[in-house]
């Protein structure tokens, strides 16, 4: 990001699947266009 102001928040929270944080990610920065932050909220109990 360039230091904007995010536009939208994006989290995803992960029970048990930290190994799919990372593809989804990758999938959300080639997608999202406009000024976001991504939380990643990851549970592996």
């Amino acid at each position: 990001m360039s230091g904007q102001s995010p536009a939208v928040t994006i989290v995803i929270p992960a029970y048990n699947e930290g190994d799919a944080v990372l593809p989804g990610r990758e999938r959300i920065v080639e997608a999202v266009t406009l000024p976001y932050e991504l939380l990643a909220v990851v549970d592996d109990a």
